[in-house]
């Protein structure tokens, strides 16, 4: 009766087993052979055994080399400790072919009061029989890579902010990629827009002709300089062509493909195989969308390739629609990733010029997510933005008081304040300050909710390198999103957000522009010729009508000749040190003034202001005297970033000299003729030897007579040409 009870509750156990959603076995837990096997467990099975069966095999014969180790491990521990064995988020790539890498959660149960069939293997020497294991396998790969996909969003959203985040951003998404499809070959492939000398907005608007490796696992050292031309032998092309992924199983059948060599044990090696998804630009409009995770195939046709995520492997093979479809679910996160980098490096900039003047830089200072105080050197508060008024309370009067003061009066509670006195925590925060230091701090906002925010202080210091005042940023990483949808709202906000910046900043650049016409009008109305020159290659950065017209007439070939203003726009981007070479300057003695003396060169190389005067023979044979001054121009750190170049035509002032010299000259000749004839005539009647007759002497003096008064009538005559020359 008993043994028929036993059996019952086997074939109960048996039954139960068999209506699972999750594969389960039952093994010898001495033997490891096989004694039962759901339908779950035979589905997971390939030939021979999805036909032949594996009941009466050992796990050795079933199980695959790479797990038999572990599997044959835990089991046994399982056994001898008789205790229940939990393994979760259990990586296996048996299925890479045909869906990536998978995840299992494994449960190892003994079950000593199970009836074993009666076998000399199932049963001791004693006669007692050995107790059977249940092994439970539940596939989880979905919840794996919803979390592991969740973490990287969460990680992508918390750094999107930073301008140069774009690197870490990329190398997560390919991180993620990895653990949730098992790839170790993988690359995110961008165009190449980068120039050291290009603006933002030059970047923006640069032609593309090359695509670049930007982040990458498992390639070869060669591909960080693989940067080919965009040709049709570039996967690039085809997909920005196509708008959809690419697969090419076999890559031997297209030998003229260019693609980047793996790491295949130190040694670079091309890839067989490929998979290529397309990265799009995020369209403003699209970003609106509340399906903009859901639906895209009934936009991407329409919209912008800027790069694409590959996946490599070393042998011949396909590609499962899994991996496929989590690739293209990870491209849209890298193009948003991409255009808000772009974004905010516009940003940057534009703040850094709006930072000369107050009202730009309180629009900026607003703009900006993260609450921003900014200190004078006594450590009060100069201005804030709005995120951080929101979070602490404060109203418009906390300008001008001292730190202490106004978080003590402000409505947000902060523990760590609470027992320290003003001169310590200026002394802490201006230490915090010099040394660059962030640290997080908790706090209860005005608003009740808790917040911990990351503090990162600064000093901001003069030309001569002192302290004027201190930044301190805080930005809030308590907000985590709980589930997937979360995220497309989030991602919503944000793209709002940015549209609203983009308009405040579109408004600082028509602002700026404003400023700059304003600049260039008073350039145009200065008499003399005005040149900014830049230091890193000589050209010619800014320049008025003047200046040009000065150096048309020095002899420099400006075209057109015609049209001063088309030549001014034209003389933008000219080496200035070519121009100047390109003719022959004299100085005031007629000798050769060679380049290396001139100003410029000197304010360039050494950073010594100077002046110097010199001539040049024009085209018209005439020459043209030229007072040059040069003055270099510095950054904070003291180097060089530009030269003012100041030209004078001092053509007409030498000439005039020239005129009064000949004046002087014509004077001093007129007065020695009849000074000459006065002293002759003196000098006769001085002489004692020649006594001359009464009527000589008279003749002799009246002569002199006259010759003075003739002096006394040009002396005269030159006064009264003074007085009506004076007015």
């Amino acid at each position: 009766m008993n043994r028929l009870m036993k059996s019952e509750e086997s074939a109960r156990l048996a039954y139960t087993l068999d209506h699972l959603t999750v594969g389960a076995a039952i093994l010898d837990g001495t033997s490891l052979r096989i004694l039962y096997a759901n339908a779950s467990i035979l589905s997971f099975l390939s030939e021979p055994w999805l036909s032949e069966g594996i009941i009466g095999h050992t796990l050795a014969e079933v199980a695959s080399p790479e797990l038999l180790p572990t599997l044959q491990f835990q089991l046994g521990k399982a056994y001898l400790s008789g205790e229940r064995q939990t393994f979760s988020d259990v990586p296996y790539e048996g299925f890479l072919g045909t869906r990536g890498r998978t995840y299992w959660h494994i449960t190892i149960e003994p079950l000593p009061k199970f009836q074993m069939p009666q076998t000399p293997q199932t049963t001791s020497k004693r006669g007692k029989p050995k107790m059977a294991l249940l092994v439970t396998v539940e596939d989880v790969t979905a919840q794996v890579r919803s979390r592991l996909q969740l973490k990287a969003i969460h990680y992508i959203t918390s750094v999107i902010t930073d301008p140069y985040a774009l690197p870490q951003v990329l190398d997560r998404i390919l991180q993620t990629v990895q653990e949730m499809i098992g790839s170790t070959r993988c690359a995110i492939l961008l165009q190449d827009r980068t120039s050291a000398s290009r603006t933002g907005e030059q970047l923006a608007n640069a032609r593309v002709n090359s695509i670049q490796v930007a982040a990458h696992k498992g390639l070869h050292a060669s591909a960080r300089t693989w940067r080919p031309l965009i040709s049709s032998n570039v996967l690039y092309k085809r997909v920005s062509q196509m708008n959809q992924t690419l697969i090419i199983s076999d890559t031997s059948q297209e030998p003229d493909l260019q693609l980047p060599m793996v790491n295949d044990d130190g040694e670079p090696a091309r890839p067989l195989s490929v998979l290529s998804v397309p990265i799009f630009e995020p369209t403003s409009q699209y970003e609106m969308e509340e399906d903009f995770y859901l639906t895209p195939d009934t936009h991407l046709h329409t919209r912008e390739v800027v790069g694409t995520i590959e996946v490599y492997h070393r042998k011949v093979r396909s590609f499962a629609a899994e991996e496929v479809e989590l690739l293209e679910q990870f491209s849209l996160q890298a193009g948003i990733a991409i255009r808000n980098t772009r974004i905010f490096r516009s940003i940057d900039q534009l703040a850094a010029r709006a930072s000369r003047n107050a009202r730009q830089r309180e629009k900026v200072l607003q703009a900006i997510p993260d609450g921003v105080i900014i200190y004078d050197a006594r450590w009060r508060i100069i201005d804030v933005n709005d995120a951080i008024r929101k979070v602490m309370g404060w109203t418009n009067d906390v300008i001008g008081k001292h730190v202490s003061t106004a978080f003590k009066q402000s409505k947000a509670i902060m523990p760590a304040l609470a027992s320290i006195s003003s001169e310590d925590l200026a002394r802490e925060y201006e230490q915090r300050a010099l040394e660059q230091q962030i640290n997080e701090i908790k706090l209860i906002g005005a608003d009740g909710q808790p917040y911990t925010m990351r503090r990162s202080q600064a000093a901001i210091r003069d030309e001569l390198g002192d302290v004027f005042a201190f930044v301190a940023v805080y930005h809030d990483v308590t907000e985590q999103a709980k589930a997937r949808e979360r995220i497309e709202e989030e991602v919503t906000n944000r793209t709002a957000e940015l549209a609203q910046r983009n308009k405040a900043l579109q408004r600082a650049k028509r602002d700026l522009e404003l400023e700059s016409a304003r600049m260039q009008l008073l350039l145009e109305r200065l008499p003399s010729g005005v040149m900014l020159i830049s230091s890193y290659d000589s050209r010619i950065s800014m320049i008025n009508h003047q200046a040009v017209q000065l150096l048309q007439d020095m002899g420099i070939l400006l075209e057109p000749q015609h049209d001063l203003a088309e030549a001014t726009r034209n003389a933008h981007g000219k080496n200035i040190e070519s121009l100047l070479r390109s003719i022959t300057m004299y100085r005031s003695s007629a000798s050769p003034f060679p380049y290396e003396e001139q100003p410029l060169y000197q304010a360039l190389t050494e950073g010594k202001a100077g002046e110097a005067e010199f001539f040049v023979i024009g085209p018209f044979q005439q020459p043209l005297f030229v007072l040059a001054n040069a003055a270099p121009l510095r950054a904070s750190d003291g180097t060089i970033t530009n030269v003012v170049l100041l030209c004078h035509n001092i053509t007409r002032m030498k000439l005039l000299e020239q005129t009064r010299e000949d004046f002087f000259t014509a004077m001093a000749h007129e007065l020695k003729t009849p000074l000459a004839n006065i002293r002759a005539h003196l000098s006769a009647l001085q002489i004692r030897d020649i006594q001359p007759s009464p009527e000589e002497q008279t003749l002799f003096i009246n002569t002199a007579d006259e010759q003075a008064e003739r002096l006394v009538r040009m002396i005269n005559q030159f006064l009264d040409a003074s007085r009506v020359e004076a007015g």
